[in-house]
């Protein structure tokens, strides 16, 4: 497997699930198609990620798979930061998913780095029933000496949610990123800076 295929297959476990589209975008931009091409038979052939078409004409999405985790594991990564799956996520959470993704890729594009970025599953995976809002995405800066340190929750809606449930998530999502660059790291809150939404 060549280091190129790592990156690609430590990005899809990452964040889940990954069409071909957003993996051309986020890892082989201005590479020809039929480099991300041999780059992902490589990763399917090696049994490493999943994949499936959205449908018999669409694009195909992909997943890493235990092997591919098991993979990533003994090349030194984190088993935390991967997302090992059986197949793409459900059909009620598909597009919200691929959104979450399409807004990683944004942050990329503008120059953050992956590993600031932690999606909504690891962070309850970290922090559990510790948070009553967990964001679908957040972003960590640590700063440097002349840049304060900053932290972005960002939550997707696909218009699907109502605003008395949507208003008070964001609230408890602003007193989260508030609260993180303090240390910038995922420390358990303080019972009184979260409360349940109504």
């Amino acid at each position: 497997m060549e280091p190129r295929d790592r990156t690609a297959l430590h990005f899809i476990a990452r964040f889940r699930m990954v069409t071909r589209p957003q993996l051309r975008q986020a890892l082989f931009a201005g590479l020809s198609e039929t480099v991300a091409k041999r780059s992902i038979d490589r990763l399917l052939a090696a049994g490493c990620v999943g994949a499936e078409r959205v449908s018999k004409t669409g694009y195909q999405v992909l997943w890493c798979t235990s092997r591919g985790r098991d993979h990533l594991v003994g090349q030194g990564a984190s088993a935390a930061d991967l997302f090992p799956a059986r197949g793409p996520a459900a059909a009620k959470d598909f597009r919200h998913t691929e959104r979450i993704v399409d807004v990683a890729i944004t942050f990329l594009e503008r120059g953050w780095r992956e590993d600031a970025m932690l999606p909504a599953w690891a962070l309850q995976r970290s922090l559990g029933a510790r948070v009553r809002a967990i964001p679908d995405l957040l972003v960590l800066d640590r700063g440097i000496e002349s840049r304060a340190p900053a932290a972005i929750a960002v939550e997707v809606d696909l218009g699907s949610e109502a605003l008395t449930v949507f208003v008070p998530k964001l609230q408890l999502l602003a007193a989260l990123a508030c609260r993180i660059p303090r240390g910038v790291k995922l420390c358990p809150p303080r019972p009184d800076d979260y409360t349940a939404p109504a």
